[in-house]
């Protein structure tokens, strides 16, 4: 499996402490593919142009992403 695009980011809260907080979701022109597989289970996906979201599910043995719409 690749490394993610994008890592958890951390954030300082209110009491100093650091939390990990998701990436923003990807926002493109197109759906996802199976070869989008750079990113962290759980990621969000937006295809702008048809106004559909997806959500990767998992990464497969050989490496095929699994995106569902939600």
């Amino acid at each position: 499996m690749s490394t993610p695009v994008v890592p958890v980011r951390t954030t300082q809260d209110l009491n100093g402490f650091f939390t990990q907080i998701f990436p923003q979701p990807v926002i493109a022109s197109v759906a996802p593919t199976a070869g989008d597989n750079e990113y962290l289970i759980g990621q969000l996906w937006i295809n702008s142009t048809a106004n559909t979201a997806y959500i990767l599910t998992s990464i497969s043995p050989v490496g095929a992403a699994n995106w569902l719409a939600i």
